[in-house]
């Protein structure tokens, strides 16, 4: 297989339902988000996305475009909905109760991103593109020579910067739990 890619000044309204219609049917995405390139799927080709990145039990986190969207993901209360509603949409993944291991969601500061989760109609599995243990990339060129026969559509943004990964914080523990330092610092 080889990859759709897909070069692109700016997610019109026409890019934005091609990337949810490739999503729709299955499809592994790669695209940049408000922090770095990374892949999108729906959570249950998650199995596929394991043996793209060769991961491990490790879970992905989930990407919504609506605080509603978290019903159906974990267990909320007030004091986590302030802190969600405070720092999202941005570069933040909250660990969240699932009565599980926990949950990693985020709520991306990229219209974009958020329109096409809008268009899928469901919250969204997605990580960093690489393979598990490697550093992130986000050079395009890296990217398409490295998942090229293994995503089914690469978007090519001419525009995107590439900044920090996002900052995980667990909010299930007080006092909350830095995991991750991203491009903003997390106050509660």
């Amino acid at each position: 297989m080889n990859s759709e890619i897909l070069e692109i000044n700016d997610y019109n309204s026409v890019i934005i339902k091609k990337i949810a219609a490739y999503i729709k049917k299955n499809k592994i995405v790669i695209m940049p988000s408000d922090t770095v390139y990374g892949f999108l799927a729906l959570p249950k080709n998650e199995k596929k996305l394991r043996q793209i990145k060769k991961r491990d039990d490790k879970p992905f986190l989930y990407l919504i475009n609506e605080i509603g969207m978290l019903s159906d993901l974990c267990i909320l209360n007030d004091l986590s909905l302030d802190i969600l509603n405070k720092y999202w949409p941005g570069p933040f993944t909250f660990i969240l109760d699932d009565n599980l291991q926990g949950i990693g969601v985020r709520m991306p500061d990229s219209d974009a991103l958020r329109k096409i989760i809008k268009q899928v109609n469901s919250p969204l599995i997605s990580t960093s593109v690489n393979y598990s243990g490697e550093e992130a990339l986000n050079d395009i060129k890296s990217i398409i020579n490295e998942f090229q026969d293994k995503a089914d559509l690469i978007i090519l943004d001419k525009n995107f910067i590439s900044g920090t990964a996002s900052a995980v914080v667990d909010l299930r523990v007080k006092p909350y739990k830095i995991l991750r330092k991203g491009s903003r610092d997390f106050h509660d």
